[in-house]
């Protein structure tokens, strides 16, 4: 301990003698140490701040010319939430949809605020859908919110026939809860299902009717108005992972805007190469700094070695120089650090779309990067020792003596 304490002592006296060498390498440590960091935040927040802003959005969708027989399982398994199933004609529970007049009815509605009646445009498609735990369908919910007569569509239900009406479809076909409905099914088959329940359709996004999915995989293809299925993953960065997974079944899908994915994506992996690069410029300008040190002290440290100090005494002193100098200009890359983030944020925002990226860099990963840059610096220091060890005293004098 009291050796160490004499270290230290003569590396507070190299700090304060030797202020002006020292004052450049924390200038540029400091700037380094907040690019560095700003760098790394911005990396570790952008997958957050994607999954937050984009998550849930249209961006994030991807669309499926329909589910192939037996592929909803395994579609299901995946980390995606299908947000749209396929629509069904009003022909499938007996209504003529060729006839203009039975593809779309009106309903009088007054406005809330006003009382004003305002008359809306309900279409007589249907839709199929699934209870999925954990991934609830928006359809599904509404239906069941809405519900008057009859049980609402549980997880239980996928398996069976069983059909949901508006109280507009009860009215024009006449079937009640617990009726039993026949369809046209595939191979000239017959397919029944039992009327589940009568919910109100105040929503004209809400379908006029509702049926398990496998009755869509039963009845003729005809009955189907529109195949196309709709699924969101449940992070923005699965989103490739997910189309080539569908693909990798020999499946069709894509998505809206697979180059605006492939932007941020490349934008990260730049980001980490960007970190990387920065942390190798970090580690020169150490070493650099080292050997630069040691080569203009090799007198001062020659007669310390003559008085008895060892080598590892001279490398101690390096260290504590080096980690002094590396706190310091953590520190000051704290103040300048909210800044550096705020312009990358703004830089962001303007070349994709509105990124509200945290400032705060009084964290976790701010000082993990103090950590392994000062573990690096202590490596630097170690792998160069060769560099530290002086000449002799005796060295020293035969060349002042010349």
């Amino acid at each position: 301990m009291k050796r160490f304490r004499g270290c230290l002592r003569i590396a507070l006296d190299e700090l304060r003698t030797q202020r002006h060498f020292y004052l450049a390498f924390l200038l540029s440590a400091s700037v380094f140490f907040a690019t560095l960091i700003s760098i790394m935040l911005v990396t570790v927040r952008i997958p957050t701040v994607l999954d937050e802003e984009f998550a849930d959005s249209y961006i994030n969708v991807i669309e499926m010319s329909k589910i192939p027989d037996g592929f909803l399982s395994t579609l299901e398994e995946m980390p995606v939430k299908i947000i749209d199933f396929p629509i069904m004609k009003s022909d499938l529970i007996g209504i003529d949809g060729s006839d203009p007049e039975n593809r779309y009815y009106t309903e009088e509605h007054p406005e809330a605020e006003s009382g004003e009646i305002l008359t809306r445009y309900y279409d007589m498609f249907g839709r199929t859908g699934k209870v999925v735990e954990d991934k609830p369908n928006d359809h599904i919910t509404r239906l069941n919110e809405a519900l008057l007569i009859g049980e609402p569509w549980t997880k239980e239900d996928n398996t069976d026939n069983k059909i949901w009406l508006c109280e507009k479809a009860a009215e024009l076909t006449g079937y009640r809860v617990g009726d039993v409905m026949h369809f046209p099914g595939k191979l000239n088959t017959d397919v029944t299902a039992t009327v589940a329940g009568i919910y109100k359709r105040d929503d004209p996004e809400m379908n006029f009717y509702y049926i398990t999915f496998s009755i869509y995989e039963s009845v003729i293809p005809k009955m189907v108005e529109n195949n196309r299925t709709l699924i969101r993953p449940d992070s923005i960065l699965q989103h490739n992972k997910v189309i080539n997974e569908i693909k990798s079944y020999y499946y069709y899908a894509s998505s809206y805007n697979k180059s605006v994915i492939d932007g941020y994506m490349s934008l990260l992996f730049m980001l980490y190469i960007l970190c990387g690069f920065i942390g190798l410029m970090v580690v020169g300008i150490l070493f650099a700094t080292a050997r630069a040190y040691f080569a203009r002290r090799t007198r001062f440290f020659s007669v310390l070695k003559a008085l008895g100090f060892r080598n590892r005494g001279v490398l101690t002193v390096v260290c504590l120089v080096t980690q002094g100098v590396l706190t310091v200009a953590f520190l000051v890359s704290q103040l300048l650090s909210p800044f550096l983030l705020a312009y990358v944020s703004d830089c962001l925002s303007d070349l994709y779309f509105e990124m509200n990226i945290s400032t705060n860099v009084w964290n976790g990963t701010a000082l993990c990067g103090f950590i392994a840059v000062s573990a690096l610096a202590w490596i630097v220091c170690f792998m160069g020792k060769r560099t530290f060890k002086t000449a002799e005293i005796t060295e020293l004098m035969r060349s002042e003596s010349q």
